[in-house]
C-alpha cells in the first residue's frame, strides 16, 4: 500500500475521532445522540420535507439548465451545492422554529463545534484553492466541497446566533 493510502486512512481515522469527540462535547448527558420532544420531532419532519423539495427543485433546475450550469461548474460540484442548499433549508427552518438543537445539547458547545468544523473545512478549501485545485478546466470542481461545507457551517452558526438574539429581544 502506498503512502497516499496510508495518509487517507489516517485522515479518515482522525476525522472519525474528531466527530466522536465533538458529539461527546456538545451533549449534556453521556449519550452521543440528540434527544427531541414531540413538538421538535414534528417540526423537524416539516423541515425535512422542505429540504427534500429544495433538493428536488435544485435537481430539476440543474436538469433544465445543465448546459448553462456546466459552463461554470463540474456536475459533481453543482450537485453538492444543491445538497448544501437542502441542508441549509433544513437547518434554517429547524433553528427558527426551535427544533434544531436537541434537549440534551448545549447550544454554546454546538456553536463552538460548528465553528471548528467550518474552520477545518475552510482551511482545506483555501489550501486547495491556493494549489489551484478548486477550478478544473476553468470550472468549479469537486475540490470546492470543503469551501462549500465551511460556508454552510458558518451560515448555520449565524442562523443560530440570529435566533438567540431574536429570543433575547422577546424576553426583554
Amino acid at each position: 500500500m502506498s503512502g497516499y493510502y496510508y495518509g487517507v486512512a489516517v485522515g479518515v481515522l482522525f476525522g472519525l475521532a474528531l466527530v466522536f469527540a465533538l458529539l461527546k462535547f456538545v451533549h449534556k448527558d453521556s449519550g452521543m445522540k440528540a434527544k427531541y420532544d414531540e413538538r421538535q420531532n414534528a417540526i423537524r419532519g416539516i423541515a425535512y420535507k422542505y429540504s427534500f423539495f429544495t433538493v428536488m427543485i435544485g435537481n430539476a433546475v440543474y436538469t433544465i439548465f445543465s448546459e448553462q450550469i456546466n459552463r461554470f461548474f463540474k456536475p459533481e460540484a453543482f450537485v453538492f451545492v444543491i445538497v448544501a442548499l437542502g441542508i441549509l433549508v433544513y437547518a434554517g427552518y429547524s433553528i427558527f422554529h426551535e427544533a434544531y438543537l436537541g434537549l440534551n445539547e448545549k447550544p454554546g458547545r454546538v456553536i463552538i463545534s460548528f465553528i471548528i468544523i467550518a474552520l477545518i473545512n475552510l482551511a482545506g478549501g483555501i489550501t486547495q484553492y491556493a494549489k489551484g485545485n478548486v477550478l478544473e478546466d476553468g470550472k468549479v470542481g469537486l475540490m470546492s466541497v470543503n469551501l462549500t461545507c465551511g460556508v454552510l457551517m458558518l451560515l448555520i452558526v449565524f442562523m443560530i446566533l440570529i435566533k438567540k438574539c431574536m429570543d433575547k429581544r422577546e424576553v426583554d
